[in-house]
C-alpha cells in the first residue's frame, strides 16, 4: 500500500504482527510499528527528523564555507 506523506511516496506493509513503513525517495527514513496508525505517525517523524538534519546540515556548511572565506 501505498500514500503521501508530507510529499514524499511512503510504502506502509502489514506483517504478521506489525506494520512496516518506508519512503524510497529517503532511504534512511524506516518506522515499525503494532498498528497502521502508530507507523504512519512514526514515519511521519522519521521523514521530519531526517529533512531537519540535512538542513541542519546545509547551514553547517554554509557558514564553515563563510568562515573559511574570511580567513
Amino acid at each position: 500500500m501505498h500514500r503521501r506523506i508530507q510529499g514524499y511516496d511512503v510504502v506502509l506493509e502489514e506483517g504478521p504482527t506489525s506494520w512496516g513503513a518506508y519512503a524510497p525517495e529517503l532511504p534512511v527514513c524506516v518506522a515499525v510499528a503494532d498498528t497502521r496508525e502508530e507507523v504512519e505517525r512514526s514515519i511521519d517523524k522519521a521523514i521530519t527528523m531526517h529533512l531537519d538534519g540535512l538542513r541542519e546540515d546545509e547551514q553547517e556548511r554554509n557558514v564553515a564555507q563563510v568562515q573559511a572565506g574570511l580567513s
